[in-house]
């Protein structure tokens, strides 16, 4: 199949890596796989192994010049099938199949949820033309029917995947991992991954890890992976100030952008995810699928991954001192966290395979075109 993936966005986070993955592991299944993204974009500046294809398109042009630069690529890449992974991404490539006539299967991955209502005839013109949407979570699509009028067999819940080779605990060794950071092996580590952005919040994270530096008398590291997503900069930066005044310069690791995040989560003792309101939560699947014991926010589509007291603890959301006691649970209960990290491993295995999901998507696909 040659397969057409869309992601016209700047940032590096959940999103945007789970399109570098689903390409690169498509390309390996044999796939020609071409990839849209914006010129100087961290797309552009990843390295792929498999062969796939980056064609860039200067998105900061008008929407109609947008639409032209589309129709143009349409034309050269001349895809079986095209995946859209993002939503604005439907302005500029639905006129352009509808200008070329073209009826390439055209598929959507829905990852956000949204306030918006898009029942007006613009949105329901873009997704008439598409012929499957995919919601990340139960969550998502219960959203999309609030907020759009897509009809209930044209969407499906396809759950994000992990790659198990990847995301392996046994490929690191803890103590090793610790000491390339000055950290000794009894320091317990407590960290966050993602991107940096005011919703995912690193402000409760900071407030409830000061919280718990008074409670206990271990030694306690705290690290804060992710850098900050396009435009947020300066956040980043407050929230890094904000963390080192807090819990001194001495006790918090802040990474900035990586893109090896097993590295950083192999050294973590727990995770802690107190994002507001997730559509799903990649960094837990990812923590998780190494056995790190996860305290994160109930809300969203996050109870349908973390089930409280079995694969997580799940605590209310803007809560710094619910955060802080969760962490407590985990360090005054071993048993519980020999319990809870191998259940979460065992849940992953099961529910979030990549290469199930890879198979998935490719059937998916199979089944679109030959229609």
């Amino acid at each position: 199949m040659k397969i057409l993936q869309i992601c016209g966005s700047y940032s590096w986070g959940g999103l945007e890596m789970q399109t570098f993955s689903i390409s690169e592991a498509l390309s390996e299944s044999g796939n020609e796989v071409v990839i849209i993204c914006p010129q100087n974009s961290q797309f552009e500046k990843e390295k792929f192994k498999y062969g796939t294809c980056i064609y860039t398109i200067n998105y900061k042009n008008n929407f109609f010049t947008v639409i032209q630069l589309f129709i143009n690529a349409l034309q050269i890449i001349n895809p079986d099938i095209i995946h859209c992974q993002l939503s604005k991404d439907l302005h500029f490539v639905v006129p352009a199949l509808k200008y070329l006539k073209y009826k390439t299967p055209l598929v959507f991955t829905k990852r956000m949820s949204s306030n918006i209502n898009k029942k007006d005839f613009i949105h329901q013109h873009f997704y008439n033309r598409i012929d499957k949407i995919y919601a990340i979570s139960e969550f998502v699509k219960s959203n999309m029917f609030t907020t759009t009028s897509v009809k209930p067999e044209r969407i499906e819940v396809l759950y994000n995947g992990v790659n198990l080779e990847r995301f392996n605990l046994k490929l690191y060794n803890k103590n090793e991992e610790k000491a390339k950071y000055s950290i000794d092996s009894n320091t317990i580590v407590i960290g966050i991954t993602g991107r940096i952005s005011p919703l995912k919040g690193h402000i409760e994270f900071i407030d409830a890890m000061a919280i718990l530096k008074k409670l206990v008398s271990k030694n306690i590291k705290f690290i804060i992976v992710g850098g900050a997503s396009f435009g947020e900069e300066d956040y980043y930066n407050q929230i890094k100030k904000y963390g080192i005044e807090k819990l001194g310069i001495n006790n918090i690791i802040f990474t900035g952008y990586t893109n090896d995040i097993p590295k950083f989560l192999s050294i973590m003792d727990y995770f802690v995810f107190p994002s507001y309101e997730e559509s799903l939560g990649n960094v837990v699947l990812e923590a998780m699928a190494m056995g790190i014991p996860v305290v994160a926010s109930n809300s969203g589509a996050v109870p349908e991954i973390i089930k409280h007291n079995y694969t997580g603890i799940l605590v209310n959301s803007k809560d710094d001192q619910a955060i802080a006691l969760g962490v407590l649970d985990y360090l005054l209960n071993k048993g519980k966290v020999d319990i809870i990290r191998q259940n979460a491993i065992s849940y992953i295995k099961e529910n979030h395979n990549f290469d199930l999901y890879i198979d998935k998507l490719q059937n998916s696909y199979k089944l679109l075109i030959n229609r």
